[in-house]
């Protein structure tokens, strides 16, 4: 609906006040639409404190979120033209899953991109 920024407002509140993963992501997605500029610190901070969790005592939604986490983060340095940093976060998704639609598309867009800079 494009309502982005009355979203945003619950959204804060709900990302604020509940650990709830869905809200996490919800939020972050909103941030990005604004392109906010809290959305890299954001999605950081939540990087962070999931690299901090052993691996065997990450949830798979734990693992579903860094995955989320890790493709936002690469479309955002796409659009700052941090391309080294976003090629970085694309191969590690190919490390997980050499099929990822988003890491294979998003290295070919980045490819375009240089070759018309």
């Amino acid at each position: 609906l494009g309502l982005f920024d009355k979203g945003f407002k619950y959204l804060e509140f709900s990302a604020n006040n509940s650990p709830a993963i869905h809200y996490q992501s919800e939020y972050i997605n909103c941030l990005i639409a604004l392109r906010d500029i809290r959305s890299l610190s954001v999605i950081g901070g939540h990087l962070e404190m999931l690299t901090k969790t052993k691996d065997d005592e990450k949830t798979e939604n734990d693992r579903a979120f860094l995955l989320f986490l890790i493709r936002r983060r690469c479309y955002c340095l796409i659009e700052l033209k941090e391309f080294d940093q976003a090629i970085e976060g694309l191969n590690y998704l190919l490390s997980v899953d050499p099929n990822n639609q988003f890491a294979i598309q998003e290295l070919e867009y980045i490819e375009e991109l240089k070759k018309n800079q």
